[in-house]
């Protein structure tokens, strides 16, 4: 019984260190859903009043779109995910890294060095 609960601390503890991520990780995370976002600019762009109703049967630009839309959902869910346990970031080259992978996700941008 006792070994049990020990086993429960010893896997929360375990799936607790594994999720962490480094800045590194989470910028890299961030760079994933830019560049999944910056892919179905051109599609969502072609849209038009023409080819507008071809989403009711599934045709035109619409299957790109939504399937780049739930490769971000899935990737920012995952990412998400794996913060937890993550420790702050002290480092300024650290908070650098992760707050010029947010701004690039949010489309400002990213003053060169």
């Amino acid at each position: 019984m006792l070994f049990s609960k020990i086993f429960a601390a010893g896997a929360l503890m375990a799936s607790s260190a594994m999720a962490a991520l480094s800045p590194q990780q989470i910028a890299d995370g961030l760079k994933t859903i830019t560049d999944q976002s910056a892919a179905i600019k051109n599609p969502a762009q072609s849209i038009t009043i023409v080819n507008a109703p071809l989403i009711v049967i599934g045709q035109g630009p619409f299957p790109q779109i939504i399937s780049g839309f739930t490769k971000i959902v899935t990737t920012a869910t995952v990412t998400i995910s794996q913060l937890d346990g993550t420790q702050p970031i002290t480092s300024e080259a650290d908070a650098t890294l992760v707050f010029d992978a947010f701004r690039a996700v949010s489309g400002s941008p990213v003053p060169s060095p």
